[in-house]
Parts: structure tokens; sequence; C-alpha cells
């Protein structure tokens, strides 16, 4: 990236600190997202992509009582540390990180599907 992205903290990360923390930097055609704690991974979905992914997320259904997650086949090391891992339903993909395992992410397919098309073209 060539340009010099001006981050901005998220209003609903938690604390005081830096850490956990999700930050923000808006170019004119793209939205930067990362995590204070990896600040080298950016996602650069275009505004498209990443509304349909937040509201599908924000209307998405509760989670079922008995979902079965599998970890991603990208997740790094051998332990439960740092993992992705996703639950499939009929309608519906679940997906959360194993260190915070009540936050999960319910986007259609579709929404997934356009927001990480958005990011694999960058």
């Amino acid at each position: 990236m060539s340009q010099i992205l001006h981050w901005q903290k998220s209003s609903y990360s938690a604390g005081d600190v830096d850490n956990d923390c999700l930050e923000i930097s808006a170019t004119p055609a793209t939205l930067h997202l990362r995590e204070s704690d990896t600040p080298d991974a950016i996602l650069s979905p275009t505004p498209t992509a990443l509304n349909a992914l937040l509201t599908t997320v924000k209307y998405a259904p509760p989670m079922p009582p008995h979902a079965h997650w599998q970890k991603s086949s990208y997740s790094g090391g051998g332990g439960d540390e740092d993992c992705l891992e996703i639950s499939a339903a009929p309608a519906t993909l679940h997906l959360r990180e194993s260190d915070t395992p009540a936050a999960v992410l319910s986007p259609t397919p579709a929404a997934l599907n356009a927001l990480l098309t958005a990011v694999k073209r960058r």
C-alpha cells in the first residue's frame, strides 16, 4: 500500500488501551480495516462488500444451541489460539475466533462471498 493511511479506533472497541481494537482508515474508493494487535494484516473491502456483510451480521438469526465448530485450515499453529472457526447452518455460516468464542459473526453466504471476493481482488 503506497499511500499513508490515518487510522481511527472504533467507538465499539473496549477499554482505553490499544489492545483488542478495530481500527478503520478510509480512502476515496476503499475502507481499510485492521485489528490493533496485528496492524500489518489489513482488510480492504469495497464499501459495498463491507455494507453487505455488516447488514447481514446485524440482522442474522440467533446462534443454534448445538453448533458444530471446525477450525479453518488457514489457522496457524497446532494449538487452539489464534484460530478462525466456522460452523455451517442451512442458510448461514457462523464465524468466530477461538480466543473469543462468544463473539460470533453470522453473515449469509452471499455477504461473506462479496467480502472475500473484494479482499481477494486487492
